[in-house]
């Protein structure tokens, strides 16, 4: 759970509640999950169980249930559930805005994500810049001529960068947790295309949660010029990554059977 910061909050929220799709109870759920999120990657780890645990005493476990899928129905969340297999599972929220870390100012697709694994992110603008331009003006803010909108137009083109994939590279050298032959792998970066940097950063970021490069001082880990010639991250992660300890999905479960007062 992040103790600190912010994360961004649908508007289609409201619009949701006035049109009677969604209950307050929806919400509560919701925004915990958005709360609890690795704003990193906007990846929850959870179960009606946990959220019966941590919820209020007059919910039921069947009540979280049917909220969850409800919000799976509307698309503001994408569960991974394993078949027979009971604990916490990995939940994507979508269109959770990442504020920290590779993916920072990136939004989660959760709806393309076929694979938790490696989840889906676009580039997105920071909301309110158009309409803190409008409201501007209607306080008095004379508006350019356009002329001169014109020109400014003409600037930024000019002054755009040739592949904005190779702005991404410095992100990518901070995030990537060996530092070996920069120069190379910056060649290599150059060949990618800059629809492919969110995919590469959602990439490493999933890489780092598993055992396979963690273990044994990271020495496993590709060189980054490797990781980017022989496209490594279109790999399958076959390793389950780092979740929330099995122990801590037990005394979730404990908890909720308790709550429903099945054990004492």
């Amino acid at each position: 759970m992040t103790a600190n910061g912010w994360v961004a909050l649908r508007r289609g929220l409201l619009e949701h509640l006035e049109r009677g799709q969604l209950n307050s109870f929806d919400v509560g759920i919701y925004v915990r999950m958005l709360l609890e999120a690795d704003r990193k990657t906007g990846l929850w780890w959870g179960s009606a169980k946990k959220l019966l645990a941590l919820g209020p005493s007059d919910s039921s476990l069947r009540r979280v249930q049917e909220s969850l899928k409800h919000l799976e129905e509307i698309r503001f969340a994408r569960r991974f559930r394993v078949p027979g297999k009971h604990g916490n599972y990995p939940v994507l929220i979508n269109k959770f805005l990442c504020t920290d870390g590779a993916l920072k100012g990136m939004r989660l697709n959760a709806e393309k994500s076929n694979d938790w694994h490696l989840p889906v992110y676009e580039f997105c603008t920071e909301e309110g810049t158009e309409r803190g331009t409008e409201r501007g003006t209607e306080r008095g803010t004379e508006a350019a001529p356009s002329e001169e909108r014109q020109e400014k137009k003409k600037k930024k083109k000019t002054t755009a960068p040739t592949s904005p994939s190779q702005n991404g590279f410095g992100l990518f050298w901070k995030v990537y947790p060996k530092k070996k032959a920069k120069l190379k792998a910056e060649a290599a970066w150059k060949k990618i295309k800059p629809s492919e940097v969110p995919a590469i950063l959602a990439s490493v970021e999933a890489y780092k949660r598993t055992d396979q490069w963690m273990k044994d001082n990271k020495k496993y880990i590709p060189h980054p010029t490797t990781f980017l010639n022989e496209r490594r991250w279109e790999d399958e992660i076959e390793e389950e990554q780092r979740g929330p300890a099995k122990s801590l999905d037990q005394e979730f479960e404990k908890l909720a059977r308790r709550r429903a007062g099945q054990v004492n």
